[in-house]
């Protein structure tokens, strides 16, 4: 709840008085104000009075904020305006610096890190893809080397008493070095909840999505969550399916997110029902169809920004050589949980 005790004099000013829960008379408090005030010049600037609040910014926009009860009442004598509440002490936001890998990207690049070519090649939108409506600037994607955006991500906070419970959420981005980042394309993560634990998840328009097995500790100054290695541990409750893949020998201490989610529908299967390239040879045929001089053919490869492009190098490729679905084919085989070596197995997101 916000509160300000706000005083105009002319031009508007705003007074933020600290008080206690148990004094809500004003009249005492007002009368100082008002005699203040009429021995001023006609313009007063702002004071806060109190430790609660706290002050943001995307690089561009700044918001201050208290935190408190709602306005209890508001008096005025026709200049003069005042409008008063109860801070509390509880600070209302938490910052998170997180890391992680897709496996898709980082399968098409050789040096390490994740490959930009949506990025490079125009295709990633200014639009998030997912439901908040988050937007970014077209400058953001202008930046290359390490820092370069790979793809647009979707990260929650969930409650520490229920890991389905979704607390907060927000669209973000993620660099060729797996930094998440805010909109601005370098920002950490802020959210506008009280400091305490929370379970974090991961999500991505076709990669399986993650969540921390136990809460993490988010402060305003700041949490640091690397999810590259094996130092978190993840939520494994959706079968034997590992959460993270690990790229084994020379990458064996490397995590990824499992690429493969064609459909969105949080499993990566190569045949079996809802197999992906059931999917992926679809928008082939549909693409080509409108695309091509030639007409539809399943070897067309349709370029843009699309969740069957599961390498994310902004081409999809059905029937040719490199084609998304021996992602998925590997994938399945690689999976842990696939005991009898099947190409039948399901790798399910580990998702409460």
């Amino acid at each position: 709840m916000f509160t300000n005790l706000i005083l105009k004099i002319t031009h508007i000013a705003y007074f933020s008085i600290f008080n206690s829960y148990a004094m809500k008379k004003t009249t005492l408090l007002f009368g100082m104000l008002l005699a203040f005030a009429t021995t001023q010049a006609q313009s007063i600037e702002r004071q806060v009075i109190g430790s609660a609040g706290s002050t943001i910014t995307n690089g561009s926009t700044t918001l201050e904020f208290t935190v408190g009860e709602v306005a209890v009442t508001t008096i005025t004598n026709g200049t003069t305006t005042l409008t008063q509440g109860f801070h509390q002490g509880d600070r209302m936001i938490v910052v998170l610096n997180a890391k992680v890998f897709l496996q898709g990207p980082l399968l098409g690049s050789g040096d390490g890190l994740m490959q930009d070519g949506l990025r490079s090649g125009g295709h990633i939108p200014t639009a998030t893809p997912y439901s908040d409506g988050a937007t970014a600037d077209a400058s953001v994607f202008n930046v290359t080397g390490n820092d370069a955006i790979v793809d647009w991500i979707y990260v929650e906070l969930r409650d520490s008493g229920d890991n389905t419970s979704v607390v907060a959420e927000t669209s973000a981005l993620v660099q060729r070095d797996g930094d998440i980042v805010h909109t601005d394309g370098t920002s950490g993560l802020s959210f506008m909840v009280a400091e305490g634990n929370y379970y974090v998840a991961i999500k991505h328009r076709n990669h399986l999505g993650v969540i921390t097995n136990a809460t993490q500790a988010l402060t305003e100054t700041g949490l640091s969550l690397d999810l590259t290695d094996n130092s978190v541990t993840m939520y494994s409750g959706n079968g034997n399916s590992d959460p993270l893949t690990n790229f084994g020998t020379p990458n064996a201490s490397v995590y990824a997110m499992w690429a493969g989610d064609a459909n969105n529908d949080e499993r990566v299967i190569f045949l079996n029902t809802g197999a992906e390239s059931v999917d992926v040879k679809q928008l082939v045929l549909d693409r080509s169809a409108i695309e091509s001089p030639f007409g539809a053919s399943v070897f067309y490869k349709p370029q843009g920004y699309y969740n069957e492009d599961l390498y994310m190098d902004g081409e999809v490729i059905f029937l040719n050589a490199g084609n998304d679905l021996i992602l998925v084919r590997d994938n399945v085989l690689a999976d842990g949980g696939n005991i009898f070596n099947s190409v039948f197995h399901i790798i399910s997101a580990q998702l409460p």
